[in-house]
């Protein structure tokens, strides 16, 4: 029979836990990585729907909801945002 000391099995204990880590980091890193390329997905439709002069709809993941605009309202929210970035706070 095997005889295990209490050295073996927290030795074991370590490589196992460093094992559980190392799957659960490279599950999110993968997981990650498909929602990034959603969202870039969804970035790039929504861009070529506002350059073409459409409505354009965006759809938000945890919420389920959407908001509508069209162009120019695109243009203007896109200028004001980049009108408060340059200005500094005081």
């Amino acid at each position: 029979m095997f005889r295990f000391t209490i050295r073996d099995v927290l030795w074991l204990t370590v490589v196992v836990a460093m094992g559980v880590v190392l799957w659960i980091k490279a599950r999110q890193a993968h997981e990650l990585e498909l929602e990034r390329k959603l969202w870039e997905t969804r970035a790039l439709q929504l861009k070529s729907q506002v350059e073409s002069g459409d409505d354009a709809t965006v759809e938000f993941l945890p919420t389920k909801t959407s908001v509508t605009f069209g162009k120019k309202q695109f243009d203007a929210r896109v200028k004001s945002a980049a009108t408060a970035i340059a200005e500094p706070n005081p």
